[in-house]
């Protein structure tokens, strides 16, 4: 028993268990993926969320209709926390990492590409919005004061702005790529130099504040270029890099020195500037320091990801990105609301006006990331694209059917077939009415990987009524046989290869030792769906003409619905009765009754 628990991993020890995932997921993991790219994203959303939870106090104060929260800012109460911003401020990461993954994913078709792109960013945004839009209208139906929902609201919404901006570079990408492949890693220049204007305009010649708001595409596309540079191979060394940590820290600090540029990298409340909301030309270059750090730990980060443990958490966090991005406030919000049932608590509650809050604030930490946790539990599916069911006929474990195929036909008793590209056949036991059926994945048929055609052409699958017919009948051999007759030669319409009769026996079949492997075949009337080939002039001296090679048709029943196989039109010699694998025809005991009138060729049915 011990043993059996162990062999289920039931009785091994968590990290046992840990580590054998984290090696499954290693295993997993294309050889060709960059996973130093995963791994700055991961930091840049841990740097959001953290950042967020230590510099975002709700104070409980007390008012006319009751208590409220409000919200608050270590960093203007105690500025020695600035620093603080300068760790945890990663958005230029983010779109340095978009950038990239934009530029290696772009390879023509704009449209499906773009649209790809947002579906897969709205679908987590939408249940955002639902679940809050139904929240703040029973926050405000239930008597919340309005400076409370407003507040609560303005935290929760305000990591849209991020999506919002991303969404307009995404769709920019093609022009971004041209600029760089023109210009290499100067083109992040000229957003840098509007930037730069529109700062000037703001605050040094008086100029409207409205102009501010050219920055907040002009300077994210700083570092999204950089990061199309870097997946075109602009930063082969470590020199640039190098040069643009150095050159983006002295630049900071010479606007914070010297031009009045706030310190901090995030908004303050009360600040008269805040360097996020618009961005400015100092977080700007604050943004290239970052940027040129990030690239100068490519190697250090590419030897860290090759532990499992360390490359199974990026992966789980890149695989819910938008999820944590997104519901980290409302985790945040949660616990807070939470913890007014017990009163006020420190580090929660309270004013961040002394060093000891910032303590108090850090012991909260476990518990806002232990309720995203469960909201990620909960949400995460919104961010996958929903699975979508096979077609009935497919059966369960079928891949959906692409454009074109696969086909499926039916058989009488409410036995269903189809088939895959790549000569597979899926066969579906009987199954009452509604109930979808199972599918069971059968070997290769023989001869079903490539018809012989006298085009050449590669041809589709068959389908058979039954894969024990296609192993047992010879008829697969002698169409096998036929890949040397001439393509002038005819088969006359409506010729039935004997593939089964209507108990699902194989009909009668004349052995190899005594012909040369043929199969008898009796000429019936033609149905409506077969495909009739062009008839030459009139009477008994009618001869059909097959102008072009055919694939095999779906079974197809005659006017009495009894008979019961695969009927097909190959490229071989017939005279009304039986093929041979050498092409030649063999004569039929029956006789073909040739058409009274001449037949349009017209295109195979297929179903």
């Amino acid at each position: 028993m011990t043993g059996h628990a162990f062999t289920r991993g039931r009785g091994l020890h968590p990290l046992t268990r840990a580590r054998g995932l984290a090696a499954r997921i290693d295993a997993a993991t294309p050889a060709h993926r960059d996973r130093t790219v995963d791994a700055l994203r991961a930091l840049a959303i841990a740097g959001v969320i953290l950042g967020h939870w230590l510099v975002t106090a709700l104070v409980l104060t007390p008012g006319r209709t009751g208590h409220g929260l409000r919200d608050e800012s270590p960093l203007a109460t105690m500025p020695y926390l600035t620093p603080v911003s300068w760790i945890f401020q990663t958005l230029a990461i983010f779109f340095l990492v978009g950038g990239y993954a934009a530029a290696r994913s772009y390879r023509g078709d704009y449209r499906s590409w773009l649209r790809q792109r947002l579906v897969r960013l709205s679908r987590p945004v939408v249940a955002l919005v639902a679940v809050w839009g139904v929240l703040a209208a029973g926050l405000y139906l239930g008597g919340v004061p309005g400076s409370t929902l407003h507040t609560v609201l303005t935290l929760v919404l305000d990591p849209l702005w991020f999506l919002g901006v991303f969404v307009v570079l995404t769709a920019l990408t093609p022009l971004a790529v041209a600029l760089v492949r023109r210009l290499g890693i100067l083109a992040a220049a000229i957003p840098l130099v509007v930037v730069a204007a529109a700062d000037a305009v703001r605050f040094d010649l008086g100029g409207p504040s409205w102009a501010g708001w050219i920055n907040v595409v002009a300077g994210w596309l700083v570092p999204y270029l950089l990061g199309i540079a870097w997946a075109r191979g602009m930063f082969p060394g470590r020199r640039g890099p190098a040069l643009m940590l150095a050159g983006g820290t002295a630049a900071t600090v010479a606007l914070v020195l010297w031009a009045g540029y706030p310190a901090s990298m995030v908004g303050v409340n009360g600040a008269a500037i805040s360097n996020l909301n618009p961005p400015t030309l100092a977080v700007v270059t604050f943004g290239i320091a970052q940027a040129g750090l990030a690239l100068l730990l490519r190697e250090p980060l590419a030897r860290l990801m090759r532990r499992p443990l360390a490359w199974a958490a990026v992966a789980t966090v890149n695989l819910s990105a938008m999820t944590l991005f997104l519901w980290h406030q409302t985790a945040f919000l949660a616990v807070t609301a939470a913890g007014l049932l017990a009163g006020r608590l420190p580090g929660l509650h309270t004013a961040p006006s002394h060093a000891i809050w910032v303590a108090e604030r850090i012991a909260w930490l476990p518990v806002f990331a232990a309720a995203l946790a469960v909201l990620w539990l909960v949400f995460r599916r919104a961010e996958r694209a929903p699975v979508r069911r096979p077609p009935r006929g497919a059966g369960a474990g079928a891949p959906s059917a692409p454009p074109g195929g696969p086909r499926t036909s039916a058989r009488p008793g409410g036995r269903r077939m189809s088939a895959r590209p790549g000569g597979r056949l899926l066969a579906a036991r009987p199954t009452l009415a509604g109930a979808p059926p199972r599918a069971h994945s059968l070997s290769s048929v023989p001869g079903s990987s490539g018809w012989p055609n006298s085009g050449g052409t590669a041809a589709r699958p068959s389908l058979m009524p039954c894969w024990k017919l296609a192993r047992r009948c010879l008829a697969w051999a002698a169409v096998r046989g036929a890949v040397g007759a001439v393509a002038a030669v005819v088969t006359p319409p409506g010729t039935r290869f004997a593939f089964g009769a209507r108990l699902g026996r194989p009909a009668l079949v004349v052995p190899e030792d005594t012909g040369a492997c043929a199969t008898s075949a009796a000429c019936q009337p033609s149905s409506a769906g077969d495909h009739q080939p062009a008839v030459a002039g009139v009477g008994p001296t009618t001869v059909a003409v097959q102008s072009a090679p055919r694939r095999p048709l779906r079974n197809q029943s005659d006017s009495t619905d009894s008979k019961m196989g695969s009927r097909f039109s190959a490229g071989t010699t017939a005279g009304g009765g039986t093929i041979t694998p050498g092409g030649v025809a063999a004569a039929s005991p029956l006789t073909v009754r040739p058409p009274l009138l001449p037949l349009a060729t017209s295109p195979p049915s297929v179903a």
